[in-house]
């Protein structure tokens, strides 16, 4: 298996190991590969895209896109290739990494804000068409009922299908410890989670 990974200085790391108990627990807290040969499969066939379709499988993507495209069409855009949509999405990670205040400050020409990447890859009025267009479950499935049973009715089945598929492809070791964090979204949903004895 691969060597763990740990955020500690190298003095930290030494004294930690110094300790039988904290070094046995370090050697058992991984990220343990289930399905070692499918993985090294999907980066042969699809290279940098592999390890992304292991989570996302390709038929999942090619439905959202269509579902998708139907509202593009609609509106009066143009659909969205394959290559297109996958670029959007991987514009969707990118700005989950290099972060900033507004979508249009990724395109930004001003000193210390956008990416030459950014316009190269699409520019920031089809990125948005497409954003505000994307569709993560068949519109025929999404009944009244169903839309008020659930408050994450509009993108449960693709929760549902990446969750199993983090399962299926890896795990955490024994020893894992993820607090609490928040992570900043402009998405508005009726799930909301909070503890009124602990506002933030």
């Amino acid at each position: 298996g691969s060597n763990p990974v740990y955020v500690f200085g190298k003095e930290a790391i030494k004294a930690f190991r110094d300790n039988p108990y904290i070094a046995e627990q370090m050697d058992l807290s991984k990220l343990v590969v289930k399905k070692e040969k499918l993985v090294k499969r999907h980066v042969r066939s699809y290279g940098v895209c592999g390890l992304f379709y292991l989570f996302l499988t390709r038929s999942c993507i090619e439905n959202i896109r269509n579902w998708t495209n139907t509202v593009l069409y609609h509106n009066g855009w143009k659909k969205a290739s394959a290559d297109e949509f996958n670029a959007y999405m991987g514009l969707e990670i990118a700005m989950s990494l290099q972060v900033h205040n507004t979508i249009k400050d990724h395109w930004s020409q001003k000193k210390f804000l956008g990416s030459q990447d950014f316009p190269a890859v699409m520019s920031r009025n089809r990125f948005q068409s497409i954003r505000s267009s994307v569709v993560l479950r068949d519109p025929q499935y999404a009944s009244a009922n169903f839309q008020f049973s659930d408050p994450l009715w509009h993108c449960r089945n693709a929760m549902t299908h990446f969750k199993k598929n983090c399962l299926a492809v890896a795990v955490p070791g024994m020893v894992a410890a993820l607090d609490k964090n928040a992570i900043r979204s402009k998405g508005r949903c009726a799930a909301i989670s909070y503890m009124p004895s602990k506002p933030l």
